[in-house]
């Protein structure tokens, strides 16, 4: 093995004379083995060699003995050891991630961080060839964008680059290599837990590609390294086209030429795409875009209607209007950053569109007001927390007076609002999300008052923009 990961190291040049190398070790059998090659060539490569190690505490006491193994190793190999113990829980509440994806944001910002305080050459991970195939086959399934060129060898990090010297060798040979050498390693028993995605691909697929090929992990590494190469060169074709589609450009937003934008080769559009928002993020998107994503940017610019948007994971807003798109990073600064409040049970809820109260009256004498920014209705037909919200593409109801369903688009455009309040006119709706109301224009013909109404639900919405108000006739 270790003849067959000197001849990778060289062939990509990851390891330099003289450098500073911070290593994460986990202490599992694939960082064991990592660390104790790289403290064999410390000496020949004159490296300066450092020890990461994230307690995520997750494991309990087991966490914990990882820690102490991880140290022990350290002060073995006379190697300073690095380590930090964040708060991954408390991670995952504040972002809204899983406590695997803060798990390694955690990680990830701790490297980051010891990268510059050490001012680090390389960070070296010990990913492997089964790790490289499990991944571009689980991205394939996905659907994610780019998924074919796996797990890079080398890439920039911090002030250095993040190097993976083990993926040209797979998880048997490196469990060989630790027998062989007598090695020690912790084993961690989430990493049999069926519930983790990448843990059914390992026990369910990899065993039947490396029942067909035992170095099957040799193929897709080759496959992964050709197709980056073939990326990078149409990466560099691609942002050439660019430069005749981009009308303007900063930090937060790139507008688009869409008619110089089509002229562009489709295989160059997407790739296109992902430089921009590479350029937007600098590789910190919050979510993949899959390839239904890439579909939506390209039937959005082909569509005939001059106007649409989309909003994508990972807050990636494209508005286009006309022959303009914007990509932008956040949305526009006149727009709120929330599209959903849910209403009290009784109370007073303010948006930047307006003010809507609701109240349960004890005793009440209907009212004969014809205004429709006035609502009554049955409470116990309605679906409670009700919500306030933002029209929906297909959003349909069946208007008080009428037989059958409208739309609400359909509705907007005979009343003859302005195109840019559609988008913002609130529409209230139960938990189920049937609509109930669009104050000013329409309501909802159920849950009306009744003889035997016992629960009365009243709401009145005060618009916060005159636009509104003025753009209803009659009311």
């Amino acid at each position: 093995m270790k003849r067959t990961v000197d001849l990778f190291i060289e062939k990509h040049a990851l390891l330099k004379q003289g450098a500073v190398v911070l290593a994460a070790v986990s202490g599992g059998v694939d960082s064991a083995a990592m660390l104790h090659y790289l403290a064999e060539r410390k000496e020949d490569l004159n490296l300066r060699l450092y020890v990461l190690h994230v307690d995520h505490g997750l494991r309990g006491e087991e966490s914990a003995e990882d820690l102490a193994f991880v140290r022990a190793l350290s002060i073995k190999y006379g190697v300073p050891c690095l380590t930090a113990q964040p708060d991954v829980k408390k991670e995952a509440g504040e972002k809204g991630l899983s406590i695997q994806e803060a798990a390694r944001n955690c990680r990830y910002r701790f490297f980051s961080e010891m990268m510059h305080a050490y001012k680090g050459d390389y960070l070296v991970t010990a990913h492997h060839g089964d790790d490289q195939v499990e991944t571009m086959i689980m991205r394939q399934v996905r659907g994610a964008a780019g998924g074919l060129r796996g797990i890079p060898v080398i890439r920039r990090f911090a002030e250095g680059q993040l190097v993976r010297p083990f993926l040209c060798t797979d998880k048997q040979s490196l469990i060989r290599y630790c027998t062989e050498e007598g090695l020690t390693y912790r084993e961690d028993p989430s990493n049999s837990k069926d519930a983790y995605t990448r843990n059914r691909f390992r026990k369910e697929v990899l065993p039947f590609l490396k029942k067909e090929n035992p170095k099957v992990h040799e193929r897709f590494q080759q496959q992964s390294e050709w197709l980056t190469e073939d990326e990078a060169f149409l990466d560099a074709l691609a942002e050439k086209a660019l430069e005749k589609a981009v009308k303007d450009w900063t930090h937060e937003a790139v507008t688009l030429s869409v008619p110089a934008f089509l002229d562009v080769p489709i295989p160059l559009q997407r790739r296109a795409f992902h430089l921009i928002l590479n350029y937007l993020f600098r590789n910190t998107l919050k979510a993949p875009v899959m390839s239904v994503h890439m579909n939506a940017f390209a039937d959005l610019l082909r569509q005939p209607h001059p106007s649409g948007h989309l909003d994508l994971p990972g807050a990636v807003f494209v508005r286009r209007s006309y022959d303009a798109c914007v990509i932008s990073s956040q949305k526009k600064p006149d727009e709120d950053k929330r599209d959903s409040w849910q209403l009290p049970e009784a109370g007073m809820l303010v948006f930047k569109e307006g003010k809507i109260t609701v109240e349960r009256p004890h005793k009440y004498s209907r009212t004969e007001t014809a205004s429709l920014w006035h609502f009554e209705g049955d409470r116990d037909q309605l679906q409670t927390p009700l919500r306030v919200r933002f029209r929906k593409a297909g959003d349909r109801f069946v208007p008080l007076g009428m037989n059958g369903s409208k739309k609400v688009k359909d509705l907007l455009i005979d009343k003859k609002i302005p195109k840019d309040l559609r988008d913002r006119w609130p529409v209230i709706t139960d938990a189920d999300d049937r609509i109930l109301w669009l104050p000013g224009l329409a309501r909802a013909a159920c849950a009306c008052l009744t003889e035997i109404t016992e629960d009365v639900l009243v709401m009145d919405f005060e618009p916060g923009d005159t636009g509104f108000k003025m753009s209803v006739k009659g009311h």
